[in-house]
């Protein structure tokens, strides 16, 4: 049971994370939903049979209000929870994040080698140049290329309109090139 508990008021480690993605509290591989789903069934069930036990005519209203009281209880528990790890990823992230400068803070970020490759291709090309970007995960990094160079940068085009060829993560580069970061590289065509 002590298990259990230190399970679920442990606070998350923060990991990379998207705006759409719910952190959860995960206990012996199963999500916590299904412990508590579970218990208030198991709950419930007692309650039918301590009223068949007691010879009781049945109240399902009783039942209702009973189980809507336990269901609140288990939400004000895991509200509680989610909001000690909101307030612990605030934390972390003014500590990470305090009196430092855009670039700085960009730098931090689990798209540090993106950032790094989006600084080179700011160094390297002329703006408004027409570039095609080679990337394994294309359109992650098309997103977040626009996010980092939109407008001045951004000109994707196709092979054979391009000025300069970049590659992003990918597994070949040309003999020549005019710039490398360890994450991706930018020649001229």
């Amino acid at each position: 049971m002590l298990d259990f508990l230190d399970d679920f008021f442990a606070v998350e480690q923060m990991t990379a994370r998207m705006v759409n993605n719910i952190n959860g509290v995960i206990i012996n591989d199963l999500s916590l939903n299904v412990y508590v789903f579970g218990m208030i069934f198991l709950v419930v069930v007692l309650w039918i049979f301590f009223d068949f036990y007691k010879n009781n005519f049945f109240n399902f209203k009783d039942l209702g209000r009973k189980t809507l009281i336990i269901i609140f209880i288990f939400w004000a528990l895991m509200e509680i929870r989610t909001s000690q790890n909101y307030i612990s990823y605030a934390e972390n992230d003014y500590k990470a994040f305090f009196g430092k400068t855009l670039d700085q803070k960009r730098a931090e970020t689990p798209t540090t080698g993106l950032y790094q490759f989006v600084q080179l291709i700011k160094e390297k090309t002329p703006k408004g140049a027409k570039i095609k970007f080679f990337s394994l995960n294309d359109d992650f990094v098309k997103m977040k290329l626009k996010y980092y160079l939109a407008p001045t940068h951004f000109n994707q085009v196709e092979l054979e309109e391009a000025e300069y060829v970049a590659g992003y993560g990918v597994n070949f580069a040309p003999r020549y090139v005019l710039g490398s970061t360890s994450y991706g590289w930018v020649t001229k065509k």
